[in-house]
């Protein structure tokens, strides 16, 4: 997982993950916030609003340090709800910092906490605002302390901020949850300098405007054209620096039949020394949400792939291990410049709900390395 950039084309809303530094340790106090939720009060049915009933008082990383992270008001946005903060993050030793919504305040629950909010059933999303004093600042956004804790987590990993609010949505389709530590949070990392955000308008609600559309009545049909619904958003390697990996549409597409996007990859040998990229449903999806039901039956996925030079060896493969259960890789490939069909082996793979519908990786490159992939489909 990791801080991945954002994907390109596919995949609905940025919903997705990663998985998360620790959530553990001394925790400052709160700032604000912090309702009852007692019968008649605050929390009683959706939509409800984090502010009215959780405290960000879970500071985690360098935000467990005095002065790591300074939190302060600001302006709500017109027709948000709930309050407006302002988190500013010194990085210093641990390089990471992030800012847990608890119920009761400075709850971590476990073994020694207390019980979370009771969260009313039904909750499709939570659905915020969030924007950077600058613009461009990378920030992970979750809900659901730890799957020991509330049961399940959900996020969205990896968003570059703009300097203007702008609506993000976690998906909870598919999540139970009950009585709720971790209302919200936000978790960032790997900055050069102070990073400054600002958070509103958090709600959990049973609305689902926004939210990536699933197919009607079960599984997706075959053949799926797999960019139809996965994204090429989970980066890894050399991809989770900026720069490591450059997509782009191709000059050309592979042949005249082909189905979803075709797209250039550039990547640019670094310190990791490999690079890879998985396609993924939702996009930035590690694992913590659900991914896509494929009707059984597949036998392969297909694909057309090309260097730009010829020579370039790549892997590609099909499954994310950890969250689909299964994880399949054909052999290394040496690319030409010329269009060329390969599948993956799908045969002897279980298979329901897919989270990682195809990947590529690469390795041991004195060069940059230069291939496109078109027409990738479940069959």
């Amino acid at each position: 997982g990791g801080q991945a950039p954002g994907g390109h084309g596919g995949g609905g809303a940025p919903t997705g993950g990663g998985t998360p530094p620790p959530t553990g340790g001394e925790a400052q106090g709160g700032a604000g916030g912090g309702g009852s939720g007692g019968q008649g009060g605050p929390g009683d049915t959706l939509p409800l609003l984090v502010d009215d009933v959780y405290v960000p008082s879970g500071f985690m990383g360098d935000g467990a340090a005095p002065g790591g992270v300074v939190v302060g008001e600001c302006a709500l946005p017109e027709a948000a709800r709930g309050l407006c903060r302002s988190f500013t993050w010194t990085p210093g030793e641990a390089g990471w910092a992030g800012v847990w919504w608890q119920y009761p305040e400075g709850n971590w629950g476990g073994a020694d906490g207390l019980p979370g909010f009771p969260v009313p059933p039904g909750a499709a999303q939570v659905s915020f605002l969030a924007w950077g004093a600058a613009g461009g600042e990378v920030v992970s956004f979750n809900v659901g302390l730890s799957d020991e804790v509330d049961g399940f987590t959900r996020g969205v990993a990896g968003v570059t901020l703009a300097a203007e609010p702008t609506r993000y949505r976690i998906d909870l389709r598919g999540a139970t949850y009950g009585d709720v530590v971790g209302g919200f949070s936000w978790v960032a990392g790997d900055a050069p300098g102070p990073v400054t955000l600002h958070v509103a308008d958090i709600a959990w609600t049973d609305d689902t405007t926004g939210l990536p559309d699933l197919p009607a009545g079960g599984a997706l049909p075959l053949p799926v054209a797999i960019d139809d619904h996965w994204s090429p958003s989970g980066f890894m390697g050399d991809g989770e620096r900026p720069g490591g990996i450059a997509v782009e549409e191709c000059a050309a597409r592979g042949n005249a039949a082909a189905v979803g996007l075709c797209r250039r990859f550039t990547w640019t040998p670094g310190a990791v020394g490999w690079a890879g990229v998985f396609w993924q449903y939702p996009e930035n999806n590690w694992g913590t949400l659900p991914g896509l039901s494929i009707a059984p039956g597949a036998t392969q996925v297909s694909f057309l792939a090309w260097g730009a030079a010829g020579g370039e060896r790549v892997t590609f493969g099909a499954g994310m291990a950890d969250a689909d259960g299964f994880a399949v890789q054909g052999p290394t490939q040496v690319l030409t410049t010329t269009p060329t069909r390969y599948t993956i082996p799908l045969a002897e793979v279980v298979y329901d709900e897919v989270v990682g519908a195809f990947t590529w990786s690469a390795n041991e490159a004195a060069a940059p390395v230069v291939f496109q992939v078109d027409d990738l489909k479940w069959e």
